[in-house]
């Protein structure tokens, strides 16, 4: 019986722990990509707004925009990485979540049949920290995920390269 209610509590305090990591890997995404966009947008601000408020021509500002170019590149692709690997990490603990969920499904939910040998060595493999881990699959979608995160960081860039090229600052 306590081996029951304590098998039960470790299921249940896992579903909850990989719901919140969930979360925490969806804030830790959202808390970068705006403060690139914050970033990006405030830097380039300053700059645009200082030439025009001191009447600076195209080819004064050439060499200062072209430097800020690259490290918007910079901090665009870093912001990248760092995005992706969020992602990465979340979609390795929903993918954890739906096969513990899935296990618990296939055996009516009862601990007792999740003590049996085969069913112990997919647990062993189920409750752990699933974001951290080298291996482990992830489930479709993470895809989607990554290609918003790639608006994010590519199109800002590609729009002010764009502005700057065509405005005759590069």
């Amino acid at each position: 019986m306590a081996d029951r209610e304590f098998l039960q509590e470790v299921i249940l305090n896992e579903i909850k722990g990989k719901n919140a990591a969930i979360h925490a890997y969806d804030r830790m995404s959202w808390t970068v990509r705006s403060g690139f966009l914050t970033l990006f947008f405030a830097a380039w601000g300053l700059v645009l707004g200082g030439m025009v408020k001191e009447h600076r021509s195209p080819a004064e500002m050439s060499p200062i925009s072209r430097a800020l170019l690259v490290v918007s590149v910079g901090l665009a692709l870093g912001g990248l990485l760092i995005d992706i690997g969020y992602v990465v990490r979340k979609f390795k603990v929903i993918h954890a979540l739906n096969q513990l969920l899935q296990l618990l499904l296939d055996h009516g939910g009862e601990p007792e049949a999740l003590i049996d040998d085969p069913v112990r060595q997919s647990l062993r493999h189920i409750l752990r920290v699933s974001g951290d881990t080298g291996g482990g699959s992830i489930e479709k979608g993470w895809g989607l995920t990554i290609g918003l995160g790639a608006v994010i960081y590519i199109v800002p860039l590609l729009v002010t390269a764009a502005g700057l090229y065509l405005g005759g600052f590069l």
